[in-house]
This record gives C-alpha cells, structure tokens and sequence, in this order.
C-alpha cells in the first residue's frame, strides 16, 4: 500500500497538510498454465497442439483483464502482464494491478 494522487492514483512521496491523497493497495494476480512439452520419446508437441496453447494463453489473459475491471465503482490501475515458463511444462501468467483503498477510522481508532 502507498499514498497516491487521488486524481491519477500515481505513487507521491509527501502529502501535503492541506490535501489528502489517496490510498492505494497494489496487487499481482497470477495464473498457472499447463503447457505441451516434449514428450517421453523427446518429440515435440505438433504445430497444432502449440498454437492451440498460444490461443488458450491469450484468452487466459483476456479472463484475467475482465475479471479486473469489471467491477463498477472500482478506481484503479492495470499494470503490466508478463508471461514467464521458466520450464517444467507450466508458464505463469502475472498481471499487476493498482486499488484504490478508502480505510475507515473507527471510533476506537480516533
């Protein structure tokens, strides 16, 4: 969590006594996919099979930003997507994300 311009949710380092910033909680969402790899008999996967991953990659990533910003009254920040497989037949797919957060005070806090 950090401050931030209540304007453009952008990171500040000071808030100023006059004005109040915003707060904002930064997140990374990850999904793990199962990708084709060579085989027991050291084949690699078909052409087909391939593009057949590469397409069901692409739609995992279009879920990901839907189910992101479909929340009405949400201001936030989508961030970068990177896509790593480091290898062992499993990519992650890592998207970050800026909320922002209204913390209450509580009448036992003030």
């Amino acid at each position: 969590m950090y401050a931030a311009d209540p304007a453009s949710l952008l990171r500040i380092d000071q808030i100023y006594p006059c004005r109040r910033g915003a707060v904002v909680a930064e997140f990374d969402i990850e999904l793990f996919r199962c990708f084709p790899t060579i085989d027991e008999r050291g084949e690699l996967p078909g052409a087909d099979e391939q593009s057949e991953f590469a397409a069901t990659l692409h739609q995992d990533v279009m879920d990901m930003w839907l189910a992101v910003t479909c929340c009405d009254g949400l201001r936030m920040i989508p961030g970068d997507v990177t896509i790593s497989d480091p290898g062992g037949g499993v990519s992650t797919i890592t998207f970050r994300v800026a909320v922002e957060v209204n913390p209450r005070r509580t009448p036992a806090s003030l």
